[in-house]
């Protein structure tokens, strides 16, 4: 629906047809779940790794096996998050079977989730870009494709950043066109679930609250909907907030490496800060409110990282952030697109999507080569864990380099090792179990299946999701995109 002083009138006649959105979404989710669940069955260990010892073993597993897990570890903090929805699957995990710790069961259902939310992101942001829709749909599927954000596919403790963008993006989408209390709900029931996964959750309500202003500004809201919509968002945000536990507040840092970050992003987002000047003359549609909000949510996310977490480099390969700035910067090619379909820099939005197909390709490498770098190092770490605990070996551990080790803490990773009970939860294979619970041996059946077939299985996939979207790859008649 255009809203008052739109004109952008050219999104609607670009001379090309789109698929409906369940078969852009297909194809999409075929090609992200198929590539996914290969990099998790080749390089996703079975073991803990890092996070992992403290979160899932020592806070969840132990007590589970001692039947001393109480209902205040779901809203305990790690890392300065609560982590419900990833408590919730090691737990659902360690469950099924019989408390004996398998990372890659996990990562599998993790992947599954984020090529689904990854899908409908990239299949909903393209159904509003027109002819430029090719180019994005292609630079996006390269950045999901390939292991830019290796350290969340085969590490299950890191995938509270799924969760956060899940519920954050949907909160977003929400608040650009629901009406009525019944929605405003929905969307502060996304915040809250934002707000557990992760403690830069509650970014999501500002973006929400800046979504009801946008709305108000094109018409499509009056001035006292707005200001009860995010006045409502705001006290539920407020409550969850004084409800859950409260971490020591980071030492913030702003130092020359700090500013040059910053300057990075403040150019990265120019498209978005273009496009939020376009809504506050009155002129665009509610989609373009959807991408500036996204575009916004990303950069209060990058701040945080960037102020809070001195060790982070855009350029270090810290890649459980990757997902953060994917939203970031495709939010903000995705208002350089709305901009060129309303005849703003068109040859720029065309040559920044080719600039960027080309850098995502000539990067990946680097990508490639920390995963397998990483791969390799937990590799060894595990057959050290099973020498360690199957011979006693000290010297397991004891010279081993730093990037070898499964836990920073040598002395607490061998106290854990020499714990009976953390021998039973690591399994067969790297602790005492005399064989694995029926799950755990199910899903390394499936994942053998899986591994063996990965030769014709893998094209086939690929090759049917591409198939799927080869509709946009042909000039027809125009069809308006609607939102």
């Amino acid at each position: 629906m255009l809203v008052r002083g739109a004109r952008m009138t050219p999104a609607v006649a670009t001379g090309t047809a789109r698929p409906g959105f369940a078969r852009s979404f297909a194809g999409i989710f075929i090609v992200l779940v198929a590539v996914r669940l290969a990099l998790v069955i080749a390089f996703a260990p079975e073991m803990p790794y890092y996070d992992e010892w403290d979160g899932v073993i020592a806070m969840m597993a132990q007590p589970m096996l001692a039947h001393s897990l109480t209902p205040a570890f779901w809203l305990s903090l790690d890392n300065e998050h609560v982590m419900l929805w990833s408590k919730a699957l090691s737990w659902l995990q360690l469950r099924i079977s019989d408390v004996q710790y398998d990372n890659v069961p996990v990562c599998e259902v993790s992947q599954i989730l984020y090529a689904a939310m990854a899908a409908a992101l990239i299949a909903g942001s393209a159904m509003a870009l027109g002819r430029y829709r090719r180019a994005y749909v292609a630079c996006a599927l390269l950045v999901v494709a390939l292991p830019y954000s290796w350290e969340n596919i085969i590490a299950s403790w890191a995938n509270p950043y799924y969760f956060l963008i899940a519920f954050s993006m949907a909160a977003i989408v929400l608040a650009a066109r629901v009406r009525g209390g019944l929605g405003v709900s929905c969307v502060a029931a996304c915040v809250v679930a934002a707000c557990v996964s992760m403690g830069s959750g509650p970014f999501a309500a500002l973006a929400v609250m800046l979504a009801f202003a946008l709305r108000h500004r094109l018409g499509d809201l009056s001035a006292a909907r707005a200001l009860a919509y995010g006045a409502g968002v705001f006290l539920v945000t407020a409550a969850t907030l004084a409800w859950l536990p409260h971490p020591a507040r980071p030492a913030l840092h702003l130092g020359r490496l700090q500013l040059v970050e910053i300057a990075i992003a403040g150019a990265l987002c120019m498209p978005a800060a273009w496009l939020l000047a376009r809504i506050a003359r009155g002129r665009g549609e509610r989609i373009d409110v959807v991408f500036v909000c996204v575009a916004a949510w990303g950069a209060l996310q990058l701040a945080a990282i960037v102020l809070a977490r001195p060790e982070f480099r855009l350029w270090y390969p810290i890649s459980r952030y990757v997902d953060v700035l994917a939203c970031l910067v495709f939010a903000n090619l995705a208002c350089l697109c709305r901009l060129a379909l309303a005849r703003t820099w068109p040859l720029f939005a065309k040559a920044v999507l080719v600039l960027g197909i080309v850098v995502v390709v000539a990067a990946s490498p680097i990508a490639w080569h920390w995963m397998t770098w990483r791969a390799g190092n937990e590799n060894e770490a595990a057959l050290r864990i099973a020498r360690y605990v199957q011979t006693g070996d000290r010297s397991a551990f004891a010279h081993a380099p730093q990037e070898i080790l499964p836990y920073p803490d040598r002395a607490r990773l061998t106290a854990w090792l020499d714990a009976p009970d953390v021998r039973a939860i690591l399994g067969d294979r790297l602790g005492t179990r005399p064989a694995p619970a029926a799950f755990v041996a199910a899903s390394r059946r499936i994942d053998a299946t899986l591994a063996r077939n990965a030769t014709w299985l893998l094209p086939l996939a690929l090759g049917s999701g591409l198939l799927m979207l080869a509709p946009w790859w042909r000039r027809e008649r125009a069809v308006r995109p609607r939102f």
